[in-house]
């Protein structure tokens, strides 16, 4: 499979989750929401916001559920679902996602991933990135080969804002990522950019930790997707967004 941004590996547990999951009812769902902006961000006065932050919180609205949705590093967010500290998230449907998780219902948007490039770098192929010095944030995986191929001129940022800045100041030529998360940052930190290139695209879907929810809450979660989808309510939430 095309490795995409595995969306979400890793490693550390949350203790305090512990003791709200085991005084909650079934009406009360635990979501994660990855914290990439535009997916969720913080403004200059603290409030959280984000697309899919948002977007998860009209669910639970909708769904006439209550709970908490908690902002997550990239690699602790997958963790959390299969630790069962988590219940529910909106990820990509992929391979990685299909084998571990029960998926809910599409909610009519799209993660691409890519390469964009600084003004004047022609990107029209892979073989195009030979020349060229490559900003990656630690800790994400876009694409089977570009992953593992030690021939490019990579260089590891803390995080999407990092490289941004990185490729505002000259010091590479191009940054990978989720496409959505670098036009977000550039446009944030002033950057101009160029030409991007696609490697993958992947519908995004709201999915579920096996065995974390009973039956009757997954429909309503998933009825509330469906109603939010056909009414324009995600599509207006992702525009808000969008850079």
């Amino acid at each position: 499979m095309k490795n995409l941004l595995h969306l979400f590996l890793c490693c550390f547990l949350l203790p305090s989750s512990w003791s709200w999951a085991e005084s909650r009812t079934d009406s009360e769902v635990r979501f994660g929401t990855f914290a990439h902006p535009p997916y969720a961000y913080e403004l200059d006065s603290g409030e959280q916001v984000g697309s899919l932050y948002e977007v998860a919180n009209a669910i639970l609205r909708q769904a006439g559920l209550q709970g908490k949705n908690e902002v997550l590093p990239t690699k602790r967010l997958f963790q959390q679902l299969k630790n069962g500290m988590s219940d529910c998230s909106l990820m990509i449907k992929n391979e990685i996602t299909k084998s571990n998780f029960n998926l809910i219902e599409p909610i009519g948007e799209i993660v691409s991933t890519g390469i964009t490039a600084k003004p004047g770098v022609r990107l029209e192929s892979y073989d195009d990135l030979e020349e060229i010095i490559i900003a990656v944030p630690r800790g994400i995986y876009i694409y089977s080969p570009f992953d593992q191929d030690k021939s490019l001129n990579k260089v590891a940022t803390n995080d999407y804002g990092h490289s941004a800045v990185m490729l505002g100041r000259g010091r590479v030529d191009a940054m990978a990522g989720v496409v959505e998360s670098m036009l977000f940052n550039v446009h944030k930190q002033d950057v101009k950019v160029g030409e991007s290139l696609i490697f993958s695209t992947y519908p995004i879907w709201m999915l579920c930790a096996r065995d974390a929810l009973p039956e009757s809450t997954l429909i309503r979660l998933q009825s509330a997707v469906k109603s939010l989808r056909e009414d324009g309510t995600i599509r207006q939430i992702f525009l808000s967004h969008a850079e």
